[in-house]
């Protein structure tokens, strides 16, 4: 199926919302991603930023001051969601120009993502997401994260419990973990973070696990970090595990696969994979290539630059193993069809409280 989107219907919706316009799509073709099937011939009508109608064209009268959108040939889906989004923070613009977050932010909309979670937070991104709300900028809704949590920011339990303390003041959506929290530090900020409830997502650091990660109850898991870990039984002490867990695709007990799939269901744990990232990144193809990729363009060329060297480094490292990269990523396929199939985030509790 070819798709097109109406992309510039969907600026045209969000700077209207505030003006309760109604807005008519007309002879659309609606994928309402309840189950597989295509809706055709649809007029959809929406007032300020509710879906007001929906049906056959020839049932539905559009508004007579309604602003229309012509339909015809086009499909309208629901607004998408990045779960895994990385909002620029003021250091970036000050090498990529000022405005730099302001163009991202615009650029999800322009595709249809209507909803990101900013995963690498910053004071900055707390203005911006009321300047979202408020319809000041063109953008999605944003929920963010603080300041991470790594072995840096936090190096001792103290320290993490204000942390936890002042980013829940402060207004933050969630809390970032990163790579690099003792055992005992995690433990506090998960248990801080419970007290005043405030959710936490993101990796899993080594000397916490994903047991323990998955007893604690993330919002969220992300990358699928501390899965291949598990299923190899590999400890920090245990040698070098690769990127998330790259070297380690030759020695997991796949047989594991689908009780940590209920397990984290159970738990009421999301995962987002971000799939895209390991097929890209661990996979062996060439980084010329990688850097010529259509969406390439919207980026500033520095970065293109940095990230294809990034992976012409990893390329060349002495433990960089083709077939056994292949094997990683179809394994990571394997257990994201085995978490999708045992419902994990199906039925957990909401991914953010304020």
């Amino acid at each position: 199926m070819h798709w097109t989107a109406i992309p510039l219907a969907l600026i045209l919706t969000a700077s209207l919302s505030a003006q309760e316009r109604a807005v008519a799509f007309t002879n659309v073709s609606v994928i309402p991603m309840d189950r597989e099937r295509v809706l055709e011939d649809q007029t959809v009508v929406v007032r300020g930023d509710r879906i007001a109608e929906i049906g056959p064209a020839a049932a539905i009268r559009a508004p007579v001051d309604a602003v229309r959108v012509d339909g015809r040939g086009k499909y309208l889906t629901p607004g998408l969601g990045e779960m895994h989004a990385h909002v620029p923070v003021p250091q970036a613009e000050q090498q990529l120009g000022a405005g730099y977050a302001e163009r991202v932010v615009f650029l999800f909309l322009a595709n249809g993502v209507t909803t990101i979670r900013g995963m690498l937070g910053h004071p900055a991104h707390l203005v911006l997401r009321e300047r979202l709300r408020h319809h000041e900028l063109l953008g999605p809704r944003l929920y963010t994260a603080g300041p991470g949590f790594s072995g840096t920011s936090a190096p001792d339990p103290a320290t993490a419990r204000l942390m936890v303390l002042e980013q829940k003041a402060a207004g933050y959506d969630f809390l970032k973990i990163f790579p690099g929290l003792s055992r005992e530090t995690f433990d506090v900020v998960a248990r801080t973070a419970d007290s005043v409830g405030i959710r936490f997502a993101g990796h899993v650091p080594a000397a916490v696990g994903l047991d323990r990660a998955l007893a604690a109850r993330y919002a969220s898991i992300d990358h699928l970090d501390g899965y291949v870990e598990r299923l190899a039984g590999w400890s920090p002490d245990a040698g070098p595990e690769g990127f998330f867990g790259s070297l380690l695709a030759d020695r997991v007990d796949t047989t594991l696969i689908a009780e940590l799939a209920r397990r984290t269901r159970e738990a009421g744990v999301w995962v987002v994979p971000t799939q895209a990232l390991m097929d890209g990144f661990v996979s062996e193809e060439d980084p010329a290539v990688l850097g010529r990729r259509p969406a390439m363009r919207y980026l500033p060329p520095s970065l293109v630059t940095q990230w294809v060297q990034a992976k012409r480094n990893a390329l060349a490292e002495p433990t960089y193993n083709v077939a056994r990269a292949q094997r990683f990523i179809a394994l990571r396929g394997r257990l994201i069809k085995a978490l999708h199939d045992a419902g994990a985030g199906s039925h957990s509790a909401p991914m953010h409280r304020r």
